[in-house]
């Protein structure tokens, strides 16, 4: 049997940040070029607030279309394992990590976790403990 996919997302890659950021400034800097037609300018303005739109269609078809999937931050985990509804787990409520015999247990000071990663690839696996563990 083939084993499924975790699709992995770092919500503040350096990458994600980057494009943000040079969108954000090209559309502020645009207002301040004289030398442009006006026709230039619009096509110059809406090609960046078209590459900031595509980043956050992005992020929701992460979160709606795929079932397995693990976006995080510094401080937030978003995990959706074999479900259509996102967790959202704050890294500072995390009292344990367990794994046994595929099952990933996480307790919180609120609610406990319980995921079965029996079908899903090891090296998937693997990365996912590595990210959930300080």
């Amino acid at each position: 049997m083939k084993k499924k996919k975790i699709y992995f997302n770092n919500e503040a890659s350096v990458t994600t940040i980057s494009i943000l950021m040079v969108a954000g400034l090209a559309i502020i800097g645009l207002n301040f070029v004289k030398d442009i037609s006006p026709k230039e300018l619009y096509a110059y303005k809406v090609s960046a607030y078209l590459l900031v739109i595509a980043i956050f269609v992005k992020k929701i078809i992460e979160n709606l279309w795929l079932k397995n999937f693990m976006g995080w931050t510094k401080r937030i985990l978003h995990l959706k394992i074999n479900s259509r509804q996102i967790e959202t787990i704050h890294r500072s409520d995390i009292k344990k990590v367990e794994f046994n015999s595929g099952i990933l247990t996480i307790k919180t000071s609120g609610k406990n976790f319980v995921y079965d990663l029996e079908p899903y690839r090891n090296q998937d696996v693997q990365k996912l403990l590595k990210i959930i563990r300080p």
